[in-house]
């Protein structure tokens, strides 16, 4: 629970202090890292600035491995919250450099899904084919099955449900619906999926179920729809206030770009509905600009509210 984690990130946070102290920089790296971790409770900022200081703490002692893992991190946080990946390839080069094969598998599933959720779908397909078999091969599980959901949401925003179901049983048989990868496979990959099949109650399913998902169990990641496009499908159909969104927007996930831009679009409904067209037709504008680097989501979410704007006599 939060009380848990909360102890945790005071002990991690002792530790570190204690191990800079006294010359013990391994130790310092390993509860900054934690920290990172446990941190995106209380925001990005501040997970970064954890983040930081383990890379500053590696630099200093010349601990490549240390300074690569910070350099993941940090890329991986990077990217979720701008849609950019030039830190991850940086860290990509230097996990090569130091011949970290596990951590390259890695960096390729985050390098493979921000392609995909840029529509880069050239550069999606060549990073999961260079790694997917390879992650497998050395029974690197975490990163082949990341890689995996990767390949599958790649296929389901592409519209190609037989390849997006094929990944998925590859994904399945490798564990992958036992891993805390399920909300992404629901509201990522399926929901969206469905949503680019004019399937709105079906995907409202994926949705909630990746919710009921998080309830019971911790959460380390944060696109699976929860903190942005669920949201939206619920201002959409009414089911969902401006209270409702408020707390969406308080989140930590509403930090992310991805979510921000399904966030704005829901803003820019509750405005129209309430009779504020200028504030809705700027609140667009907003999520547009927000999610620049999205380019089927911008489309996604501009056919979502399009009907909206109409009913409600603002777009």
């Amino acid at each position: 629970g939060e009380e848990g984690t909360a102890d945790a990130a005071e002990a991690a946070r002792r530790a570190a202090a204690v191990a800079e102290e006294h010359g013990l920089p391994v130790v310092a790296c390993q509860a900054w890292q934690l920290l990172g971790l446990l941190s995106r409770d209380q925001g990005f900022d501040e997970a970064d600035a954890c983040l930081e200081r383990m890379l500053a703490v590696s630099e200093r002692h010349q601990l490549a491995a240390w300074r690569t893992e910070a350099l993941v991190r940090l890329g991986a946080n990077a990217f979720l919250r701008t849609g950019d990946a030039t830190r991850l390839a940086a860290a990509r080069t230097a996990a090569g450099e130091l011949g970290a094969l596990a951590l390259t598998q890695t960096v390729d599933g985050l390098i493979a899904m921000n392609a995909v959720l840029c529509g880069d779908w050239e550069k999606a397909r060549a990073t999961v084919d260079r790694s997917v078999d390879a992650a497998a091969r050395v029974r690197n599980l975490s990163a082949h099955r990341y890689l995996l959901l990767a390949d599958a949401t790649l296929a389901a925003h592409q519209g190609r449900r037989r390849e997006r179901d094929a990944a998925l049983l590859r994904f399945r048989r490798a564990g992958g619906e036992d891993s805390l990868l399920v909300p992404l496979q629901r509201g990522l990959c399926l929901a969206v999926g469905a949503l680019l099949d004019e399937d709105r109650p079906g995907a409202l399913d994926h949705l909630e179920a990746a919710v009921a998902w998080e309830r019971e169990r911790p959460s380390l990641y944060f696109l699976g729809g929860r903190w942005g496009l669920l949201p939206l499908l619920r201002a959409l159909d009414g089911t969902g206030d401006t209270a409702d969104h408020r707390a969406a927007l308080a989140s930590h996930g509403a930090q992310l770009a991805w979510n921000k831009l399904f966030l704005g679009m829901a803003d820019a409904v509750h405005r129209g509905r309430g009779g504020d067209a200028a504030g809705a037709a700027e609140a667009v504008r907003s999520a547009l600009r927000t999610g620049e680097a999205f380019p089927l989501a911008r489309h996604l979410a501009l056919r979502l509210v399009a009907e909206a704007a109409v009913a409600d006599g603002w777009g």
